[in-house]
């Protein structure tokens, strides 16, 4: 009972005063708690979060417990795999996640892409879910009202699926997601070609496109400022075209917060210089 009656905000704060003291134990005690806590109220987000933190907790003392608490959470999501979906699809992220990043098999990496695969298994579930059901082991961002605070652009980022989202959007009709999705599919397009070749032409092609695509959208905002760096790799666009650019941008998507980024770069073409001559 004296569990239940704290706060999550009291035991987190138990958590990181341990943390901060470097008190392992004590910090076990308390992730305990919250755990307990969490599952008797279904209160996924602080119970993922809470799990989470004691794999860091116990791994920090003993390295040679990865892999154990590893086959821990593997059984917790193939415990839950079919009785509660949502909640396997963010374990199943969670456990791509370790596996990408943690050396604990030699097919790690195959093992990873196959739970990325299962947690995006049933993406029109994961967009009818709210990601707000998982806080705090998943943050709100400042796009993710744009997503409709869906679950599936959350863990398909995480996958780095962004074709098979944006394919999502489209066919969704959500024109704000699919344009921030191109928009990341972009920014990553390569510089170079296979030949290596440049490919700024291409790249530039691309962000016209989208732009024609997505222009009517506030959003559209990072589209230009992608278009933007492009045009700056690119050595026969002068400083005066690009302040130009600038200024046309600002008109048309001036309202996107990101559009400060534009200032900047302003500022720097606008920076007095000086040349020295040393004979």
């Amino acid at each position: 009972m004296d569990m239940i009656a704290q706060s999550y905000e009291s035991l987190w704060g138990k958590v990181e005063a341990a943390r901060r003291d470097d008190l392992p134990q004590t910090q076990l005690e308390a992730l305990d708690l919250i755990v307990d806590k969490a599952m008797k109220e279904k209160e996924y987000g602080h119970l993922i979060k809470a799990q989470l933190n004691k794999v860091e907790a116990i791994t920090s003392v003993t390295p040679d417990s990865l892999k154990s608490e590893v086959d821990r959470l593997v059984k917790w999501e193939q415990a839950v795999r079919g009785k509660d979906e949502t909640l396997a699809a963010v374990l199943q992220s969670v456990l791509g996640t370790v596996y990408k990043n943690c050396t604990i098999d030699d097919n790690r990496l195959q093992i990873s892409e196959d739970y990325y695969k299962l947690s995006l298994s049933n993406k029109s579930l994961l967009a009818d879910t709210k990601s707000g059901k998982f806080v705090p082991a998943l943050i709100e961002g400042v796009d993710s009202k744009y997503f409709n605070y869906d679950l599936l652009h959350v863990l398909a980022m995480q996958a780095g699926e962004y074709e098979a989202l944006l394919d999502f959007y489209v066919a969704d009709g959500n024109r704000e997601a699919a344009c921030l999705v191109a928009a990341n599919i972009l920014s990553n397009m390569p510089k170079k070609l296979v030949d290596n070749k440049e490919a700024t032409s291409i790249r530039l092609h691309k962000a016209d496109s989208l732009l024609q695509q997505y222009g009517d959208l506030e959003v559209a905002g990072e589209l230009a400022i992608i278009k933007y760096q492009f045009l700056e790799e690119t050595e026969d666009v002068k400083a005066g075209q690009l302040m130009a650019y600038i200024k046309e941008a600002q008109e048309k998507w001036g309202q996107w917060p990101r559009m400060t980024a534009l200032d900047n770069q302003k500022s720097n073409l606008t920076l007095p210089c000086f040349f020295v001559d040393a004979g």
